[in-house]
């Protein structure tokens, strides 16, 4: 698998944060630091993104799980197709990559489930 197929397109992502930002904070402008604030990124991830328009798919997993999406939903095809991909086998460190996100997402759902205890 490519390592451009390991990406998703930023464009939905940064449209679905959009949508919760402003229906949040209807008042304020929406900026870099907004978009960074709302996916819990620094700026600089988000200017490495925008630089090349795409986003890790690992880093893409955390950020939509943040924002209460799962991945599927944001990147229907994308996802379908990198699923897929790992489903049919690929490197070890994509497997370990893999292992890490799913680890994240477990602790962004389990701090989720905890706050609202």
């Amino acid at each position: 698998m490519a390592a451009y197929e390991l990406t998703m397109p930023l464009e939905p992502l940064e449209a679905r944060a959009k949508t919760q930002f402003v229906h949040n904070n209807p008042d304020d402008p929406w900026t870099e630091n907004a978009f960074a604030k709302t996916v819990g990124v620094s700026n600089g991830a988000i200017n490495r993104w925008r630089r090349c328009g795409r986003i890790p798919w690992t880093s893409a997993d955390v950020v939509a799980v943040r924002l209460g999406f799962h991945p599927m939903s944001v990147w229907p095809t994308e996802w379908l197709a990198l699923d897929q991909g790992i489903v049919d086998g690929t490197d070890e460190r994509t497997l370990k990559r893999v292992d890490r996100a799913i680890e994240q997402v477990g602790r962004i759902l389990e701090e989720r489930a905890s706050a609202t205890l």
